[in-house]
């Protein structure tokens, strides 16, 4: 019974085949054109993509042409070939600002950036690429239907370019360069003052301020030994109730760079 269900969806399976390729060959183009707006109803995208690249080399009808654009773009879009898909929604854009289609287009365009460059591993100037171009919609398109998600994809764009900027902090740290470390962490504070992890990152800057210290010149230490005083003090305020807290630690620290400093002074 299994084998007999088998062949028989098979033998359906050459004749759906069979059948798309005569269409495919056909010069019924209002018949391409039909099927290719059912093969899209029905999710069957690839087909109608086929379809779709003949039709628009066929028709040179203004509204239809822009209509097969903004249609080939949500096909390739739901096959996840983003980077095709925004060629098309930005073409209908750019040939139609005025077009039935243009403000969900320019949506969707923003879409497909977001959905290929919407990770903190990626590079930095995509990720602000793509911010740029969802402010310029929201600004071309002050009461859009799609705000509400344009916000929602700006907050992860940010999230992630945070995420990028706390993972370099604790980079440099790891690395041993320390300046870098405590400017990167005062950048990174001042830029995301709602970073999460806060605590982690001022007792990290602590440290490299420390070890930047320790390990400068002698004419140097008593200066940067004072700077990380003077960041160890605003830690102490901000976190002597904090839980979890590195106050003991950071109370040593601050212990150990005024001995550093002291005996400095006596070689004077």
């Amino acid at each position: 019974m299994r084998q007999t269900i088998l062949i028989l969806t098979i033998a359906l399976s050459a004749i759906g085949c069979s059948n798309y390729g005569k269409l495919l060959k056909s010069t019924d183009y209002q018949l391409k054109y039909a099927k290719a707006n059912e093969f899209y109803e029905n999710g069957k995208y690839g087909k109608s993509i086929g379809l779709l690249d003949q039709l628009r080399e066929h028709f040179r009808y203004k509204d239809t042409i822009a209509y097969l654009l903004q249609l080939s773009g949500k096909c390739y879009f739901e096959e996840a070939e983003y980077d095709y898909a925004t060629l098309f929604f930005d073409d209908y854009v750019e040939n139609f600002p005025n077009g039935y289609y243009a403000e969900e287009c320019a949506f969707k365009s923003l879409e497909c950036s977001y959905k290929v460059r919407n990770s903190f591993e990626l590079d930095q100037q995509d990720t602000y690429a793509s911010i740029d171009k969802i402010k310029i919609f929201t600004n071309n398109n002050p009461n859009s239907a799609y705000l509400t998600q344009c916000n929602d994809m700006l907050d992860e764009f940010r999230n992630n370019l945070k995420k990028k900027e706390i993972g370099r902090t604790f980079q440099y740290y790891t690395i041993g360069d320390f300046r870098a470390a405590v400017v990167s962490a005062q950048n990174t504070m001042q830029a995301y003052p709602d970073i999460e992890n806060i605590e982690e990152m001022e007792f990290m800057m602590v440290q490299a301020q420390y070890n930047y210290a320790v390990n400068s010149i002698d004419t140097k230490k008593e200066e940067r030994f004072n700077v990380m005083i003077d960041l160890a003090n605003s830690y102490l305020r901000t976190h002597q109730k904090s839980v979890p807290s590195n106050y003991t630690k950071v109370n040593n620290l601050v212990n150990s760079a005024t001995s550093n400093i002291l005996k400095l002074n006596v070689k004077k």
